[in-house]
């Protein structure tokens, strides 16, 4: 499947599901435990997209060692951890995957 298509068709889920019932065109009472789950959405949503991004290069490969996607991916986990900033954790991703890949070439 065309990796757009799949970004596309988890956008239009994700969108149905969360405005759907707080659009009011559907008779359902919002509950706390519904809306804690639609919390959690994006994040299954997008780990599948990001996991496939990072580990595999083409022809399907799972590559760990000499990927330098992986190192700037445990390098963002462990900033957005401590910052809790998604800026913050988007430039110095990019950085550190453009420093790694560029200068050290693993």
């Amino acid at each position: 499947m065309n990796i757009w298509i799949l970004i596309f068709l988890c956008g239009i889920i994700t969108f149905t599901i969360r405005f759907l019932p707080l659009s009011g065109i559907l008779k359902f009472k919002v509950s706390g435990h519904y809306l804690r789950l639609i919390q959690i959405i994006p994040i299954v949503v997008l780990t599948p997209i990001i996991f496939q991004a990072v580990f595999f290069i083409s022809d399907n490969q799972f590559l760990v060692v000499e990927n330098s996607k992986v190192y700037a991916a445990i390098l963002s986990v462990f900033i957005s951890i401590l910052l809790k900033n998604v800026i913050y954790t988007i430039i110095i991703g990019m950085m550190s995957f453009w420093i790694i890949d560029k200068m050290f070439v693993i």
